[in-house]
């Protein structure tokens, strides 16, 4: 079952928790903030523990004063047991011109608890229709 994770980054946490359902597993942390950023989530495995795909439009994201901003991903587990999920923040600034990037990292464990799904290995038959107009 596919679940939405969301990073936000705020000057203050006011701003970062506004509308925000805190759970035992959100954490605020306190970070180093740049103009703009850009985050990711890994599956440190390649992708055989979790199935992570950003659903945000934009990956690279402006940091404002007033506001909060935010990235969402789709996360699907494909393995039971604790793993770790990689959560990296990219720090994009620009000196005298020249673009610099600068990456932290924060590993988090994650236990997953899941029901073994039994696949159906039996054709079912489907009705297409296509015309010609």
């Amino acid at each position: 079952m596919e679940a939405i994770c969301s990073v936000r980054i705020a000057k203050d946490d006011e701003k970062l928790l506004k509308n925000f359902e805190l759970s035992d597993a959100s954490k605020p942390e306190d970070v180093e903030i740049s103009p703009t950023m850009s985050v990711e989530l890994i599956d440190p495995s390649g992708g055989k523990v979790f199935g992570i795909r950003m659903v945000s439009p934009l990956q690279v994201q402006k940091i404002t004063e007033h506001t909060f901003t935010e990235w969402d991903f789709a996360i699907t587990p494909l393995s039971a047991g604790k793993h770790l999920i990689y959560l990296y923040a990219h720090f994009i600034e620009d000196f005298d011109g020249e673009e610099t990037r600068r990456t932290i990292s924060f590993k988090r464990s994650i236990e997953i608890t899941t029901e073994k799904v039994e696949e159906l290995h039996e054709w079912q038959p489907t009705n297409i229709i296509i015309s010609q107009k």
